[in-house]
Formats: structure tokens, sequence, C-alpha cells
């Protein structure tokens, strides 16, 4: 996990000191457009790391006001920079305890995707024989949330993925540009003994 705690260091860093990821900001440069949010808290991994069960996506999906600035609306969250960090990766590893009580649709599909798993790792309730069991729902949700690791290929918010990998042309102009996101994905991936690897997009 060092060579990721080193990347989410250098973003938190940069985003903390000058409200811009200049990682993200290079990439938008790179791609042409602006893609990716450049000022937005990234999210590289959520969940437990050690886990043998991955969730891989494209990256975290965000309806983000243009009009957002991390020095105005979060610095002041902070008492420091390493409160900034630590508090990052205290919410990333707990993002299922913190959102306990968001019923989340997604989340729950996954819970759902995953039950017939075997050996995931994961302690999953049933919930299809109880759809309307709230608390069994939100149980199935912490549990996913907290017991598998997700990551994400690009760890910078935007509100769609398109024109990048979509097809064979753009995947080919593109795939340079992401190769450094790949092996860092590739690296998280084997650094652990895993079991299960999913790959939830189908780009």
């Amino acid at each position: 996990m060092k060579e990721l705690i080193e990347l989410i260091r250098l973003d938190l860093t940069s985003l903390y000191e000058k409200d811009i990821m200049a990682n993200a900001k290079n990439l938008n440069n790179s791609l042409g457009y602006n893609f990716i949010s450049e000022n937005f808290i990234p999210m590289y991994f959520t969940g437990n790391y050690e886990s043998s069960t991955v969730f891989v996506m494209l990256n975290p999906g965000s309806q983000t006001n243009k009009d957002y600035s991390f020095t105005k609306t979060e610095k002041h969250k902070y008492t420091s920079l390493e409160d900034f960090i630590s508090k990052y990766f205290e919410k990333h590893i707990n993002y299922g305890k913190i959102h306990f009580n968001d019923l989340d649709n997604f989340d729950l599909k996954q819970a759902a995707f995953l039950l017939p798993f075997k050996d995931s790792g994961i302690e999953i309730p049933d919930f299809s024989k109880d759809l309307k069991n709230r608390d069994l729902k939100l149980k199935a949700k912490e549990s996913v949330l907290m017991n598998k690791l997700q990551l994400e290929l690009i760890p910078y918010h935007s509100s769609k993925f398109v024109g990048i990998i979509n097809n064979q042309i753009n995947a080919n102009n593109n795939i340079d540009i992401f190769i450094p996101h790949i092996d860092r994905l590739f690296n998280a991936i084997t650094e652990y003994k895993r079991k299960y690897v999913i790959f939830g997009a189908k780009q």
C-alpha cells in the first residue's frame, strides 16, 4: 500500500496547499479537455485494502459544482495537512460505517451480486427474501462496503466517462496516458492474495 499512500499524499498535499491537484490537471491537459474535477477530493479506494474480494470501477461519478473550491468549502474542516490526510484514510477505510444509514441502490446491487460468491471474505445477510427489511439491507450494504476493496481506475470525479476508452479508436489514442493508472491498479490488486477481482464497468 506504500505506493498508493504516496500518490494519495501527493494529491492531497497539492489540493490542500493550492486548491488544485496537479496530477488531475495534467491528465485533463493530456486528454485535451476537462474530463475530471481538479479540486474535488479524490477517491482512490474504499474499504478493506487486504480484502480477498476486489471491485474495480472506472472512476467516482459526481455532479460536482463548477464553482466548488476545496479551499473555500472543505479546508476549514481540518486543523492541518496531516489532519486532512489522516481523516481521508479514516473515512475511506470506514466508508461503510460512516454512511451506514444511507440506502444506496448501487451498493445494494453490489451486495446482491456478491451474495452467491463463496469464500469472498464478506458476510452478506440474504436480504432478497425480505426486500422491505431496511435493517437487513443496511447490514448487507455496510458489510459489502467495509469488507471488500473498491479501487478506481481514475481516482478523480467526473459526471460521465465517455470519449476516453469507450471504443477502439479512443482507447488506442489514450492508452499511453492511462498506463500509470493501470499500473497503479494492478500493483494494488497483486499486493495481497485475492480470490475475486471484479471489473464493474463494460469499458
